[in-house]
């Protein structure tokens, strides 16, 4: 039986090249009972705290970016979701309404007050994290602290795979969430445990008190099926990078274990070596002297033929062998036939499925192949349809993102009084054709509706 060099729920990869497949239980299923966590107790300081788990294991967060870490495009089009979302940036403008009643944005400098408070936090690392936690789970923590005089002096951006909730109240709202370094053992197969470490508690935001230090949880709820924690979008995915990432696998299995003979030389048993002329012959040193000359004559052969047909120098040479016809009987005499041998190692049928397992995943992050950079059959992206998929994405896909990402933003603006009628948004760098700009670049921006 061949070894197995990777294995998990459902599969197992062959050091033959197979992959097999255990349709009897599909795997990582998305049934609910693998989505929704548990209620559990943890330790959180002196005390004892309920805390829902997230997936029945309470390690999806984790699972999740990991089966995202290993696979080729998707982190691709996570990053390219991520950078059009944040743009070039933080900025500052206020609003204006003209005599025909139509909305304009000024942009402004930014006030002195959040410009300090940004850099002290460093808002673009924060963005950036906040961003890229949005993108993979629908959800952002973030930890505020305030000073003595009650303003908001400090805001750190929590990930999701170390936060999880406090148990609902009576009326279905959750009042803390809990910080951890690792909640627990990794999903199953992974091996590793660690010691229990008491949990933080974080209360969550009350506008009404002043509270020294408290949490904010926002979350894009399009998906939800535990009342917790937001499915992403694009989690209807996970078979198919699932698949795209074992395919890769598979093929390196096979180009290391598998076999790439590429001719078929047949040569008659005694071409060489004439069995019944050896038996003739009684002498022993006689005998041995005529094995010795056709065993050299085989070597020398085999030799010659390899500086022939082997390597990159003697790719397509052409062979050319003789033989003799016996007339009489109208049949070609034994003599050496050379056969190339056609193996596929690219195996269609799974890069076709890798192609198909692209453009699902593709679809299902939102992301056009003109800007995924993923080469689509026959068809080169020109300029104009580049500039286009990008406009579109802008308009269509980054208002809702960049408002959750502005909620902590705004709540800090509302808590330390900055002026009310300046707001934040982000800046974008939108392409153009040379004509408008012969840098083909221009900065503008949009602000959240």
């Amino acid at each position: 039986m061949s070894a197995i060099l990777s294995e998990g729920e459902g599969y197992a990869i062959l050091a033959a090249g197979a992959l097999v497949v255990d349709r009897s239980s599909p795997s990582g299923s998305k049934a609910p009972a693998d989505m929704i966590g548990k209620l559990m107790s943890v330790s959180a300081g002196s005390t004892q705290a309920k805390v829902m788990g997230w997936g029945a294991d309470n390690q999806l967060p984790n699972y999740r970016e990991t089966l995202v870490a290993d696979n080729n495009i998707v982190p691709s089009l996570l990053a390219t979701r991520r950078n059009i979302t944040l743009g070039r940036g933080l900025m500052a403008y206020r609003e204006e309404i003209n005599a025909e009643g139509e909305e304009k944005m000024i942009r402004v400098k930014m006030p002195a007050e959040a410009k300090a408070f940004f850099e002290t936090v460093d808002i673009d690392d924060y963005l950036a994290t906040q961003c890229r936690n949005l993108m993979f789970h629908a959800a952002y923590p973030t930890e505020f602290i305030r000073d003595k005089s009650g303003k908001v002096k400090k805001m750190r951006a929590l990930h999701c795979r170390h936060v999880r909730l406090g148990e609902q109240d009576s009326r279905g709202k959750v009042r803390e969430m809990y910080w951890k370094g690792l909640w627990g053992k990794k999903r199953a197969g992974s091996g590793v445990e660690t010691a229990d470490q008491p949990a933080q508690r974080l209360p969550m935001y009350l506008a009404d008190k002043k509270q020294p230090k408290f949490g904010l949880w926002v979350v894009d709820d399009l998906l939800c099926n535990d009342e917790y924690y937001p499915i992403p979008y694009w989690w209807g995915s996970e078979e198919w990078i699932k698949l795209a990432n074992q395919i890769p696998l598979f093929h390196l299995a096979n180009l290391e274990h598998g076999f790439s003979m590429r001719w078929h030389i047949e040569v008659p048993k005694d071409y060489f070596l004439n069995a019944k002329a050896i038996e003739q012959i009684s002498d022993a040193d006689e005998k041995k002297k005529a094995i010795d000359a056709a065993t050299s004559k085989k070597r020398q052969f085999l030799t010659k033929l390899n500086e022939t047909l082997q390597g990159l120098a003697n790719a397509g040479k052409t062979v050319v062998t003789e033989y003799d016809v016996d007339k009489a009987v109208g049949k070609d005499y034994p003599g050496i036939k050379i056969t190339p041998m056609s193996y596929d190692m690219k195996d269609k049928a799974l890069i076709d499925l890798f192609d198909a397992s692209n453009a699902a995943n593709m679809s299902a992050q939102g992301v056009h192949p003109t800007l995924a950079n993923i080469q689509t059959q026959g068809k080169l992206s020109s300029g104009s349809e580049i500039r286009n998929a990008f406009l579109m994405y802008v308009a269509i896909n980054t208002p809702l993102p960049r408002r959750l990402l502005l909620k902590a933003i705004n709540l800090v603006k509302r808590e330390n009084e900055w002026p009310e009628d300046i707001y934040f948004g982000f800046k974008d760098m939108l392409l153009t054709t040379l004509d408008e700009d012969k840098s083909g670049v221009k900065e503008t921006s949009e602000p959240p509706e």
